[in-house]
């Protein structure tokens, strides 16, 4: 090595050992299409609630945004070190897609060079491959150096990691319960204004819900260039107030009780502490997570946080329409492609860790205060009343069946439900009793076959003494 370019990579090393040595991304997908035909403004090329080009270039940009801060994590791809899960959903599972891209764009590995051509090819038509094959007759294994990347995911009835809020039968009367409440009527009592405009327009706003599916169409509409329903403005207060209804009701029947809040953030942070904890203790290799979801998700763990909750989004809207000054800055609502970041830090004394809401810095231990890793431990407890995936499953009457679907966060070990259980002893039982039959019907044909040869020897015998 040179001696003049030692002190460059030693200031490199000095850097990069500051980085974190974990690092977990939850992130919302990026922009969608709308989600209610019913107020669809010619759509139908992308179809319900579909990423557009526009959500895909978010998701691709925040990507490469990600490698240039966390160059040590994201230099290579590694599958030791990266794990990737999404929900159920194609514009979850596409954003993650394109973020990866960002990732490791022109990282892919290259053909090895001992390697003869036609070990390359696959079993497909010869003429059309060796055309093809002219064409990409390169030392990268794809064209670009691109890199695939698994994304993992489980069907959305098992889903209890991104989507715990939809998957709590007991606790679904309180989700109920809010959905028209007081407060929720007093809501659109305030949205006359809103409601008057729209019944010119020829589109009728019965219910707060209605005009939360009218503003899903609006914001789609402004992430896509349409024009929004009503031919309204992005900057008009009618805009702004369809954007607060949305971001209010997605979220208020959702965390209105405390229960709720602590329960939903149960499984995510049960899973956040066993990547720290194995980071600590040397078993987990994982060094990169990435869950690819909904806002509602990034919403769970901010209101755990206290830092946007339905409340303070109310206060905040209702400073704006005031022209006042906005009492809570931090309360901001998971638009497209925000995310959540927890860094951890664990090649010091006292490992910690640092928390970012799209890339802020925010103190949840106290203001210009990292989280010590048994702060953070506290901090979660509190936020989810001490409950882990165990707990969660047992408010919410999760049974063991539907809990083995849950791939990501049950261990790989072999489990039978109680139903199957139940089922193969019935089974079991059945069989027995219809063996037991068999061979007393055996047992009794026997005995009528002795007791009739015992007869014929007795009728043969005195034949033979007559004789």
């Amino acid at each position: 090595m040179k001696l003049h370019i030692f002190p460059f990579l030693l200031i490199i090393a000095l850097v990069h050992a500051e980085g974190p040595d974990f690092v977990l991304e939850l992130f919302r997908h990026g922009a969608r299409s709308a989600g209610k035909t019913k107020y669809f403004q010619n759509w139908d090329d992308l179809g319900v609630s579909e990423l557009t080009s526009v959500g895909m270039r978010q998701q691709y940009i925040l990507g490469k945004a990600l490698r240039q801060k966390y160059p040590d994590l994201l230099f290579l791809y590694n599958p030791n070190k990266l794990y990737v899960f999404a929900t159920g959903k194609e514009r979850t599972i596409m954003s993650a897609a394109a973020q990866l891209q960002g990732i490791y764009e022109g990282t892919g590995p290259e053909i090895p060079s001992d390697i003869s051509n036609d070990l390359t090819l696959p079993l497909f038509n010869n003429s059309i491959i060796d055309q093809i094959n002219l064409k990409v007759n390169v030392t990268n294994a794809a064209v670009g150096g691109f890199q695939p990347i698994p994304i993992h995911s489980t069907e959305p009835q098992f889903d209890y990691l991104l989507q715990s809020y939809l998957r709590c039968p007991n606790l679904d009367r309180y989700y109920q319960k809010h959905l028209n409440d007081d407060k929720v009527k007093k809501m659109f009592g305030e949205m006359k204004e809103v409601v008057e405009f729209y019944k010119t327009k020829g589109i009728t706003l019965a219910t707060v819900k209605d005009i939360k599916d009218l503003a899903d169409a609006a914001i789609a509409a402004k992430f896509y260039g349409k024009e929004l329903p009503g031919g309204i403005s992005t900057d008009s207060q009618t805009f702004k107030d369809l954007e607060f209804v949305y971001n209010w009701y997605e979220t208020y029947p959702v965390f209105v009780e405390t229960i709720q809040k602590q329960t939903f953030a149960a499984p995510m942070f049960s899973d956040l502490i066993d990547y720290l904890d194995g980071i600590r203790d040397g078993s987990s290799k994982t060094r990169v997570v990435l869950w690819s979801g909904h806002e509602t998700a990034l919403f769970t763990l901010l209101n755990s946080f206290n830092l946007t909750n339905s409340d303070c989004l109310e206060a905040n809207w209702r400073a704006q329409r005031n022209n006042k000054d906005i009492q809570y800055p931090k309360c901001i609502y998971p638009g497209y492609s925000a995310n959540l970041i927890f860094e951890f830090y664990n090649k010091t004394a006292d490992p910690y860790v640092v928390f970012r809401y799209s890339d802020r810095e925010i103190s949840i231990c106290g203001e210009n205060k990292n989280c010590t890793l048994e702060e953070f431990r506290t901090l979660i407890n509190k936020a989810t009343g001490n409950n882990k995936l165990k707990g969660y499953y047992k408010i919410c009457g999760v049974p063991e069946a539907a809990q083995l679907g849950n791939l990501n966060t049950i261990p790989n070990e072999k489990m039978y439900p109680k139903e199957l259980v139940f089922a193969m002893g019935g089974i079991i039982a059945a069989l027995l009793i219809i063996v037991a039959v068999l061979l007393a019907k055996r047992y009794q044909t026997s005995r009528q076959s002795v007791a009739k040869a015992g007869k014929s020897l007795l009728r043969d015998s005195a034949v033979e003494e007559e004789l």
